[in-house]
């Protein structure tokens, strides 16, 4: 099911940006309308930009022609606004005039391939396969040239976490357990077994024959459960936690909890049915953290400087005493760190602004690619639609990465 979200900038007020002002005093031009032009650095018009600003019935959202001009209404004069299209960097605008407005390109483009439907669960050279909410999964080719769906199949009613191990496709469920399909023949998903598990599942994590669910409420506890493939389970645990779970994960025999009250909290299942609570931090000057090997990036509750967001980097490769090196620096709230030098985020004076960033964690990322339109296309509980770099799935279209 496709989510088209035209714009979150006039409705959303965010942390780092395009915060709209009052309407301006009256004046002589006050009900007059005003042309401004936008333009790339480079001298050129930039066509299509679009200028949004205001709130409720002094909103505005106008698109540049081809010669990057466009028309504002009256009320739009000395408002804050975004300036923003795919490729060029994001401008913020203090107050709107009657004037020349000069956006930056990004190093790299995004070129569209074509539409998907739903995330990415197994991201082939030449074959995707995507999974909706709905329980819908999808079986693409695609090449440079385009994509094209080869198969499709229903599997469960909802679908909300999701892990892929070798040909297994493990997920969670609203109140019905977890699934396990096998993918070995991609044109038909096979269920293996399913596990009878209680309650409004969430976050998941799996370790030998163990599964760690926990649901989506606040209060709902952590629970561990052995397993076998013939669907037989049985609760081993049951521990924490009075806080939001969002992110579960083992290092070694070690789980990994985060969420907004847990940057992080660590217990030792050496023995599954005694954990052992060895490390918390609630982080207060935190919200969120992303996760990658053994390193933790917490992203603040605000932008440092209006322009970059530090990190502060935890090392968890002794989960019992995670240490905590130094920061990281990127201009974009990071969704996942892709591999050693690639990232996806939002950026961060536009949060509907989807960005690829280079970099690394010691040095820190920059976005190099932006897609400002139509971003919001995945569920609300996957941070990532899909990436096979130079490929990227941004709102439910694939994405090729190019110079």
């Amino acid at each position: 099911m496709k989510v088209k979200v035209l714009s979150l900038c006039v409705t959303v007020l965010t942390a780092w940006g395009c915060e709209m002002g009052s309407r301006a005093g009256k004046s002589p031009l006050a009900e007059v309308p005003f042309d401004v032009t936008v333009l790339s650095m480079g001298g050129g018009p930039v066509a299509g930009a679009i200028i949004e600003g205001g709130i409720d019935w002094e909103a505005f959202w106008v698109q540049t022609d081809d010669d990057g001009r466009a028309r504002l209404p009256h009320y739009a004069r000395a408002q804050q606004a975004c300036i923003f299209r795919n490729d060029y960097f994001p401008l913020r605008v203090e107050g709107l005039a009657e004037e020349i407005y000069w956006l930056y390109r990004t190093p790299k483009s995004l070129r569209l391939i074509g539409d998907i439907e739903g995330w990415a669960i197994r991201f082939g050279a030449d074959t995707l396969t995507t999974l909706e909410y709905q329980g819908d999964c999808h079986l693409y080719s695609y090449s440079d040239l385009g994509v094209a769906e080869i198969a499709s199949a229903k599997l469960v009613s909802t679908v909300k976490e999701t892990q892929l191990h070798g040909d297994k496709l493990w997920l969670t469920t609203h109140e019905d357990g977890v699934y396990v399909y096998s993918l070995e023949d991609p044109f038909s998903p096979r269920e293996l077994f399913h596990l009878d598990i209680s309650g409004y599942l969430g976050p998941f994590a799996l370790k030998g024959d163990l599964i760690v669910v926990v649901g989506r409420e606040e209060w709902d506890p952590l629970r561990v459960y052995s397993y076998s493939e013939d669907g037989r389970v049985e609760l081993v645990a049951q521990f924490g936690s009075d806080y939001y779970v969002t992110k579960m994960a083992f290092l070694g025999t070690h789980l990994v909890v985060l969420g907004p009250q847990s940057l992080p909290t660590v217990y030792d299942l050496s023995e599954p049915a005694q954990p052992k609570l060895v490390y918390t931090s609630p982080e207060p000057d935190y919200w969120q953290g992303t996760l990658f090997g053994h390193f933790l990036l917490l992203t603040p509750r605000e932008a440092n400087d209006g322009k970059t967001i530090k990190y502060k980097l935890i090392d968890l490769a002794d989960p019992s005493h995670p240490s905590a090196p130094g920061f990281s620096e990127a201009d974009s709230s990071l969704i996942e760190i892709i591999d050693g030098s690639t990232a996806i985020g939002r950026y961060y004076s536009l949060y509907q602004a989807v960005s690829v960033l280079q970099g690394n964690i010691a040095g820190g990322f920059r976005t190099i690619a932006i897609i400002t339109d139509d971003t919001v296309g995945y569920n609300e509980y996957h941070e990532s639609e899909g990436n096979r770099s130079p490929y990227f799935i941004i709102g439910e279209r694939l994405w090729k990465l190019e110079n």
